[in-house]
C-alpha cells in the first residue's frame, strides 16, 4: 500500500473569540501568518508545520469537528483515502467523502481514529497554495 505523500501539517485549534486568539498567535507567541482565508489563519510554526486557528461558527469545514484538527496536506490525495478506508471500523471511523471547497481551493476527506481524535487529509488545488504548504 503506497505511503502519504506528505508536503505539510496543519493542527487546527477553534475559537469563539477569534479576534483574541488571533492576537495570542501574533502578539504573544509571535508567530508569522503563512496564510490568511479569513474564517481560519494558519500561523507557521516553521518550516511546513502550522498551527491553524478558526472562526469556531463561520466555516462549513469545522462542522462536527471538536477543539483540535489535525491535517495533512499531500500530494496523492486519492491514494491516501484509499489507504485510510482499508482500516475503516477498526482503526478509522467517520469516514468522509472526499470534498472539494471550491473557495479555498482545497480537496479533503475527515476522519476519527480509533480514540475519537479528528483527522483531516487534504489537498490544495491553487498553485500558490501548493508552495505554501
Amino acid at each position: 500500500m503506497k505511503q502519504m505523500e506528505i508536503t505539510s501539517s496543519v493542527s487546527f485549534h477553534y475559537y469563539t473569540d477569534f479576534d483574541k486568539a488571533k492576537f495570542f498567535y501574533e502578539t504573544v507567541l509571535g508567530l508569522q501568518i503563512g496564510h490568511d482565508f479569513d474564517w481560519a489563519i494558519l500561523y507557521q510554526v516553521t518550516g511546513k508545520s502550522f498551527i491553524g486557528v478558526v472562526k469556531k461558527d463561520k466555516s462549513s469545514i469545522t462542522q462536527g469537528h471538536t477543539r483540535n484538527l489535525f491535517s495533512f496536506t499531500v500530494s496523492n490525495l486519492e491514494e491516501c483515502y484509499d489507504r485510510i478506508k482499508h482500516y475503516e471500523n477498526e482503526f478509522v471511523f467517520d469516514l468522509s467523502e472526499i470534498k472539494h471547497f471550491e473557495d479555498i481551493q482545497l480537496k479533503s476527506f475527515f476522519f476519527k481514529c480509533h480514540e475519537g481524535y479528528d483527522f483531516e487529509i487534504q489537498s490544495f488545488q491553487s498553485e500558490e497554495l501548493k508552495r505554501i504548504f
